[in-house]
């Protein structure tokens, strides 16, 4: 199961929830598992929450609007982190276009994302058209995608050094004259 950061702009709630219940499937079947600031439980301290979640993340989605662009948090924490981690092979960032917005300016801008050809999902005559189009691609994405494994270190091997008295030394020695020679 992949773990799936969403990424958004509050005021685009009602997209998120939208796609959400789109990815509904893929949650069911246990392929994904959401997660979105909403989930944060009262008394957590939110930046760690959000930091710590994303660093748990095989994918980013991120829901692009001028607003979501605009976001100090989103572009400060969010983007950069994702984007380290995207450029090491550790996450896989996708980049869903809901309102029109100057995406080609973004730090991320030369990501593909969907739907394809920069399409806002607004923009298309049937939303729900849209939000399935985006799911059918990233059922493909998120199944193909091995994350890099995260380097940790990793303990050197420790040696057994064994000491075999002069007596045991020579037992050995002739049992492995014998047979050889056997």
């Amino acid at each position: 199961m992949k773990n799936v950061f969403i990424s958004y702009s509050h005021k685009d709630e009602e997209y998120k929830n939208q796609l959400i219940a789109h990815l509904s499937g893929l949650v069911r079947n246990k392929i994904i598992h959401l997660w979105d600031d909403r989930q944060i439980k009262i008394g957590d301290s939110w930046d760690a929450t959000i930091k710590n979640k994303l660093e748990e993340s095989d994918v980013a989605i991120f829901l692009i609007s001028s607003d979501f662009l605009s976001s100090s948090y989103i572009n400060e924490v969010e983007i950069k982190k994702t984007l380290e981690r995207h450029s090491k092979g550790e996450i896989l960032l996708i980049p869903v276009f809901l309102r029109p917005c100057d995406f080609e300016s973004s730090e991320f801008s030369s990501l593909q994302g969907v739907p394809r050809d920069a399409r806002f999902v607004v923009e298309f005559p049937n939303i729900d058209s849209a939000f399935l189009s985006i799911v059918k691609e990233l059922k493909s994405l998120i199944n193909n995608f091995e994350p890099v494994a995260k380097v940790t270190a990793i303990p050197q091997k420790r040696q057994a050094i064994i000491f075999f008295p002069p007596i045991t030394s020579g037992i050995i020695a002739i049992a492995h004259q014998i047979y050889s020679n056997g």
